[in-house]
């Protein structure tokens, strides 16, 4: 089963559940017994529908993040699914690492595009390297159906982003759109705190018939509350809200269950 599967419609007569899953950054310290090993393992060990691995994140390496979707696949039996990132990359590049999580046991992808190299100002890419997720998108498509001898053998995710002025979502409607068209099956949004921005972006999306399923990324604020925490924009998600507001100290509020009928939290 493949989380495409899992985020299917209900058939007529069947209940539609809430699904839960988490994102697990690899460990730094490559240590089975370090206390973030076992944070992951008590992650797992709560029985999320699946679970994700970023990639490239915090000095993360392709082995690092290997490491931990090959645990988390082997201890929790469920689904785990690889972020990719390609900006800046070869398809070549590209192709091996795919090939690599193939070979894991992966068939699920987060699809990015990726953050700009630290220190390099205006970067771009030179002829030949990857800049936009959704070339990415349709390179997962080839080599499943090249490597697996069928496309559709594995799910593909995008981001979403609700937070934004009109003409951002404009362009993020658009985007996904284009996404989709690549081979895209459905869509994590950035975290966001303002339930409503969720629901504008679900329904303008669905007027333009692109990717019905968004899935809503909730974020602990725990770290953040710090003096003057409230004044800093979180990366995507908007201007963080206020300390002394509680109910948004929870992006979304607790309003989700009816933001355009979601399918699931992603924490």
């Amino acid at each position: 089963m493949t989380l495409k599967d899992l985020y299917a419609r209900p058939k007529p007569g069947q209940e539609a559940r809430l699904h839960v899953s988490f994102e697990l950054y690899p460990p730094r310290n490559p240590d089975s017994t370090s206390q973030a090993w076992a944070g992951i393992d008590k992650l797992l060990d709560a029985r999320p529908d699946y679970v994700s691995v970023t990639y490239g994140t915090s000095g993360s390496t392709s082995a690092s993040s290997q490491s931990v979707l090959t645990h988390a696949l082997k201890r929790s039996g469920r689904p785990a699914m690889s972020h990719l990132v390609c900006l800046g990359r070869t398809k070549d590049q590209l192709v091996e690492v795919i090939h690599d999580m193939l070979d894991l046991g992966v068939r699920d992808f987060l699809a990015l595009r990726g953050d700009e190299p630290k220190g390099v100002e205006n970067f771009q890419p030179q002829p030949g390297q990857f800049h936009r997720a959704v070339q990415l998108v349709g390179l997962i498509r080839e080599v499943a159906a090249d490597y697996l001898g069928d496309p559709h053998a594995v799910s593909i995710a995008v981001a979403a982003y609700p937070a934004g002025t009109v003409q951002t979502r404009m362009d993020a409607v658009s985007a996904l759109a284009e996404k989709q068209s690549a081979g895209a099956d459905f869509a994590i949004t950035q975290v966001f705190y303002d339930p409503n921005h969720y629901v504008e972006l679900v329904q303008s999306a669905s007027y333009q018939g692109s990717l019905p399923t968004h899935h809503p990324r909730c974020d602990s604020l725990y770290r953040r509350q710090t003096p003057g925490a409230s004044r800093k924009p979180d990366r995507g998600g908007g201007p963080l809200p206020p300390q002394g507001n509680r109910r948004n100290r929870r992006p979304g509020g607790t309003h989700l269950g009816d933001a355009g009928g979601n399918p699931g939290f992603r924490q």
